[in-house]
Formats: structure tokens, C-alpha cells, sequence
């Protein structure tokens, strides 16, 4: 699916809002779980900082440019704009040359997948090619214009 920019209002106002609250300390982003000393912090010799805890990370360098990433979603803001994705695929960005959406992925059918688990051998099944993995075997199929993976019986 092709990216196409977009003058959406509230997609701009949310990344004005992203880029004013990136910088923010990692409890901001519910990083630290609300709980003090079950994270570490690291300083670097350069001047930026991370922070790792249960729910996730955030990292910011000494030059501005911030990160986040929770189980939820992953940001990121630097001085040529700002970026978010959420787990279910949906992501914006806002950049000197404007703003882009790109919707989430349709679901699925049922037995479909999008990606094979690791570890996966490359085998041959019932006369296809395919990857085993956890004594399931997953055979590569198009769907919709996309590459995704079906459970072989």
C-alpha cells in the first residue's frame, strides 16, 4: 500500500502533540510501570540517556532525537519530524515535506499469518515448499496482494 500525504488535522495536532511529549522522562510513555528502582538507567559518555524497564524502553541523545518502545507501539522524534506506530500496524509521520497515514493491516482470515515464527526450517510438504516450525508446517500463499502464511493440515 502506497503512502500518500495527507493534510489531515488531527493528524497533525496528534504530532505536534508527539513531538511536545517525546522528550518527556520514560514515565511519561509508561515505561517504568509506576514503580521506582524496577528499571535501569544509562548515561552515555556523549550525553544521552536511556532508560530500560519491564513495560519497555526510552532513549534520548544528546542531540534531541528521542525513542520510545512499549508492547503497545514505538515513537520517535528528531529535528526533521516525528513518528508513530502502534502493534496493530496503523502509523503517522509528520516531516518538513508534510503528513503521512498509513491505516492498519486488514485482519487476517483464520489460520492465516502474517510472518512465520523463528527458528522455521525450510522443508518440502505434501509437494510444496514450506517452513516447519514447532511441528507446524506454514506454506507462503498470497492474500490480498500480500505475502502471508497458511497452516498445512
Amino acid at each position: 500500500m502506497k503512502t500518500t500525504p495527507s493534510s489531515s488535522r488531527p493528524l497533525i495536532a496528534g504530532a505536534v502533540l508527539l513531538i511536545s511529549i517525546i522528550s518527556a522522562d520514560a514515565r511519561s510513555f509508561g515505561v517504568s510501570s509506576s514503580s521506582a528502582g524496577r528499571g535501569t538507567v544509562y548515561n552515555t559518555s556523549r550525553g544521552g540517556r536511556a532508560y530500560v524497564g519491564p513495560r519497555g524502553v526510552a532513549a534520548q541523545g544528546a542531540d534531541g532525537r528521542s525513542a520510545v518502545a512499549t508492547e503497545r507501539g514505538a515513537a520517535y522524534a528528531g529535528p526533521n519530524g516525528a513518528a508513530a506506530a502502534g502493534r496493530y500496524g496503523g502509523a503517522a509521520a509528520v516531516t518538513n515535506n508534510g503528513a503521512y497515514y498509513r491505516p492498519p493491516a486488514a485482519a487476517l482470515p483464520s489460520g492465516y499469518i502474517r510472518t512465520v515464527p523463528t527458528g522455521y526450517t525450510a522443508v518440502v510438504y505434501g509437494g510444496y515448499n514450506c517452513y516447519y516450525v514447532g511441528g507446524i508446517y506454514y506454506r507462503a500463499v498470497m492474500y490480498q496482494g500480500s505475502t502471508v502464511y497458511v497452516v498445512v493440515n
